[in-house]
């Protein structure tokens, strides 16, 4: 039985109802249900990719605003403890008791300040040694290297354009 173009549209915007979810099982079942050409279905899937991706979009920028008021929060706090901070050392304060709260300025634990490191003996240093894969990957291309353990892999991935209409 071949579904009609409005019962085919609901079909690939039902696939929506499946974004919270962690496992794709149910969205893949619905695709492998829909009877449809492969050049029609790969459309219709593209058009839902562009619309996910304009909620990522959507959503990025939601994250960055957030980001924007819990920084903004945060130097909120800083600020109103310096205050507190600084309004006990003005009245040589170390301890204020209230009906809900104590207050009290502590030493911190110690810290390392290094105006130089020309003076420090070498077995206060780590070296981090990292892999230059690019570096590594043009030198297996052109012959100079063949390293043990090391291999070239090539890889495919679907790219999908997008016309304008």
């Amino acid at each position: 039985m071949k579904l009609s173009l409005f019962d085919l549209k609901d079909c690939y915007n039902n696939i929506l109802n499946y974004l919270e979810e962690e496992d794709d099982t149910d969205m893949i079942e619905i695709l492998d249900g829909i009877q449809d050409e492969i050049g029609v279905k790969c459309e219709n899937i593209a058009r839902l990719i562009q619309s996910i991706k304009g909620e990522v979009d959507v959503l990025d920028r939601e994250a960055k605003r957030l980001q924007k008021k819990k920084k903004t929060r945060e130097n909120k706090i800083k600020s109103l403890k310096n205050y507190v901070e600084v309004s006990m050392i003005m009245m040589d304060t170390k301890k204020i008791k209230t009906k809900y709260y104590d207050f009290s300025i502590q030493k911190n634990p110690p810290r390392l300040v290094v105006e130089t490191e020309k003076y420090i003996p070498e077995k206060y240093f780590k070296l981090n040694r990292k892999l230059d894969k690019r570096n590594l990957l043009q030198d297996i291309k052109q012959d100079k290297i063949n390293p043990k353990g090391v291999m070239v892999e090539q890889t495919e991935s679907l790219r999908i354009r997008w016309f304008n209409a």
